[in-house]
């Protein structure tokens, strides 16, 4: 349908967005560009989220992320939620999850934990 359209619409245009950003060697406007990507996808269809997941999204918000998204398919992922520095060790505290730390790198992704 027409609306669930746009919101794909916004969603492409939120990546070249995110393009530029990461192009500009800044990553100021990551976390606003993530919130809203969330915002857009949980619109596109009912089972992109569920209460426990967005429990853990709100409360990262409430702790002082600026957004976030859900990385991973079904059954299992991660939550990558962009934070400013200073408020970092509080939403460490309240999200409470094992924490996988990540960086910047130029050779893709890789297989970084497995159990």
């Amino acid at each position: 349908d027409s609306v669930r359209f746009e919101h794909a619409r916004g969603l492409a245009r939120l990546a070249l967005a995110l393009r530029d950003v990461l192009a500009s060697g800044s990553i100021e406007g990551i976390g606003e560009i993530l919130h809203e990507g969330w915002r857009l996808k949980k619109k596109l269809a009912s089972r992109i989220s569920d209460d426990h997941i967005d429990r853990i999204y709100e409360t990262g918000l409430a702790a002082g992320a600026v957004g976030g998204k859900l990385l991973g398919a079904g059954g299992g992922g991660f939550m990558l939620f962009y934070c400013e520095p200073h408020l970092q060790a509080d939403l460490r505290e309240e999200i409470s999850l094992r924490e996988l730390r990540i960086d910047w790198d130029r050779e893709g992704s890789k297989v970084v934990y497995c159990e």
